[in-house]
Formats: structure tokens, sequence, C-alpha cells
């Protein structure tokens, strides 16, 4: 279950602190040796448009995706992966550019979680 609070929390703290290397996640479900969650970062690769705002800090932007880690990854400070069939990567990533788009982005990622569930979690 998606925890709509911890979610804006961590956005305000990204806002906040405005660390590009600091990564936030609200776990969603521990399936074995899988960690389910939304994770959250500041993510670099965006057009600087000069508009740097609580949102933006340069080319980076505040992102979320719906994502898994397991323990062989975090030993290794490996990213969180969306999910993928073996052929493709099921995107679950979206940017917050504004605080109107939170509750867009929480939305966003409680349907990618209904469809993560239908189709990519292991029996």
């Amino acid at each position: 279950m998606i925890v709509y609070n911890e979610v804006r929390d961590f956005i305000d703290t990204l806002k906040k602190h405005r660390d590009t290397s600091s990564t936030y996640y609200s776990t969603i479900l521990k399936q074995g040796r899988k960690t389910w969650a939304v994770v959250l970062a500041w993510v670099d690769g965006f057009e600087n448009k000069g508009d740097d705002g609580e949102y933006l800090l340069d080319t980076y932007r505040i992102c979320g995706k719906v994502a898994y880690n397991n323990s062989y990854m975090k030993e290794y400070d490996m990213d969180w992966l969306m999910p993928d069939d073996g052929e493709e990567v099921y995107n679950t990533e979206t940017s917050i550019e504004a605080d109107d788009d939170i509750g867009k982005a929480i939305h966003f990622f409680e349907h990618c979680w209904t469809e993560i569930e239908k189709n990519y979690l292991e029996e």
C-alpha cells in the first residue's frame, strides 16, 4: 500500500535539503529478497532552462518511480530497478515539478503498483 503522507514527507525533505545524492523510499511490499517501494530522488539529465525552484535544481528534477531492490543489490549500493518482462521495462517513473504534481504522481504510482501486482510479482 502506498502511504501518501510518507511520500509527501520525502518530497518535502528533498525540496528542503536539495541533496542530489539522497534517495528516499517508501516500502510497499517485501517479497522474499525483493523490496518493492516508491523511490524518490533528485534525477539529473534535464535541460537547464534557468528556472530553478523548489522542484528544479540546475539539470536535476525531483522524480519518483515504483521499483524494487534486493539484498544482493543493496550490498553493492545498486540502483532500484523498474520491473521488466524479460524484453521490455515497465516505465514507472515520473517527475514532480510543482505542488500540483504530487497528487498526480501518487495516483500514477498507485496505478503502476496495480499493474505490477497483476503482471510482475513472483508467485
